[in-house]
């Protein structure tokens, strides 16, 4: 299991903190012992590591942060709506920046991407600024399966 999570704030709030925490995603891989319920009492049932820390956006004043994050269909890849109108794409396994996509004026607040999205790449943005956007990224980088494409 893969667990993307954001930070955001007032960037008052946001510049207290550790110069390399500001304006960053954590991703966190976790792994748990088995399908049994979780009992919080053992320290073997699960356990979870930072994968990686990586900035998203800088803080020049007024409000930064992730409002949104989604994974696609397949996990590969991951959408991160910013309180900067900006959406930035990750792969899931390096969580390396792939993309920032721009076209909104307010905070992007919804991302869907489509159930084909690892073959058409579609994906869809919303923000408050009543745009819907929509995007084609990284079309056909699911991994193959081994047997030729079906028409």
């Amino acid at each position: 299991l893969v667990a993307v999570v954001g930070c955001a704030g007032d960037a008052d709030e946001l510049s207290e903190l550790p110069e390399k925490d500001q304006g960053t995603i954590t991703t966190i891989k976790v792994k748990l012992a088995n399908d049994s319920p979780v009992d919080c009492s053992k320290s073997d049932t699960m356990k979870a590591t930072i994968r990686a820390k990586t900035r998203t956006c800088s803080i020049s004043g007024g409000k930064v942060g992730v409002s949104i994050c989604r994974f696609r269909p397949d996990g590969r890849i991951y959408a991160v709506g910013g309180w900067d109108h900006r959406l930035r794409l990750f792969g899931r396994t390096s969580s390396k920046p792939l993309a920032i996509l721009r076209g909104h004026e307010q905070s992007v607040t919804a991302v869907d991407w489509s159930s084909n999205a690892a073959s058409s790449g579609l994906l869809a943005t919303g923000a408050g600024d009543g745009k819907i956007c929509i995007w084609r990224a990284f079309p056909h980088s699911s991994k193959s399966s081994g047997k030729p494409p079906t028409s």
